[in-house]
């Protein structure tokens, strides 16, 4: 398990100084730990979760987007004609739901590693040690790149605070 503090503390050690996504209970501490520290930004969907990581590209920052595995089928639209197309490579954080998990997840669980390597997209295991910093390198090299969790990758972070604008993406600023 990760401690999901120190976790946070190295992506931005990183430069990672955003965080966006759609809920998912395997990612729950760890946007928890990016709310709590005012980094957070909720979306209704994946796809406007990676839009948003190409404004904060844009505006020079570096965004992390959160999504469960089946929220990426979402995401590959915006992700390979947005993102990745004009440059504005973002860290995506995947949390393979489906292995041991409700049995609509099992379909996308299987699939996740195959689909990744078709879309030639670098993944790395979130619990290996050096993986958000080999992760993070990519992006320096001009390529998004994923980290996959599993359940119970991320030590417990409860929620202190609530978004500032409430889950509205229009009210956010960079």
């Amino acid at each position: 398990m990760i401690d999901t503090k120190e976790f946070v503390d190295g992506l931005i050690s990183k430069g990672i100084n955003k965080f966006a996504g759609v809920p998912c209970s395997f990612l729950g501490p760890l946007i928890n730990e990016a709310g709590n520290r005012g980094l957070y930004e909720p979306f209704v969907n994946e796809g406007d979760a990676l839009a948003y990581g190409a404004g904060a590209a844009l505006a020079g920052h570096r965004c992390a987007v959160v999504m469960q595995n089946s929220g990426l089928s979402n995401a590959l639209s915006p992700l390979t004609s947005l993102n990745e197309l004009f440059g504005l490579h973002t860290l995506l954080i995947i949390g393979n739901r489906g292995a041991d998990d409700e049995p609509q997840h099992r379909i996308m669980a299987g699939a996740l590693k195959p689909f990744l390597d078709t879309l030639g997209i670098p993944y790395f295991n979130a619990e290996d040690r050096e993986a958000a910093a080999e992760a993070c390198s990519y992006l320096d090299r001009g390529s998004a790149a994923i980290l996959v969790n599993g359940r119970d990758t991320f030590s417990q972070t409860p929620a202190e605070r609530i978004s500032r604008n409430r889950g509205c993406p229009f009210a956010t600023t960079f």
